[in-house]
């Protein structure tokens, strides 16, 4: 990482915890017999598409902060 933005810093560390405990629950999952019922696939899917709706969110936000520094052609 080459940010020394606070802002920035933390919100990469919390994407990169996020990261690791999915990878955690992925072992979690393959490790033994899963029984899930369709309220936890039915609350699994909110939460992804949560996640994925904020982390867009996130993206966009840090693009918008970097690109009015970014100018290549200057």
């Amino acid at each position: 990482m080459s940010s020394t933005d606070p802002a920035t810093v933390k919100t990469l560390q919390h994407l990169d915890q996020a990261r690791r405990a999915l990878a955690d629950a992925q072992n979690l999952l393959r490790a033994g017999p899963v029984a899930p019922d369709i309220d936890d696939l039915m609350e699994t899917g909110t939460l992804v598409a949560t996640l994925s709706a904020q982390l867009a969110e996130v993206n966009m936000r840090m693009i918008g902060a970097a690109l009015p520094r970014y100018r290549p052609f200057s």
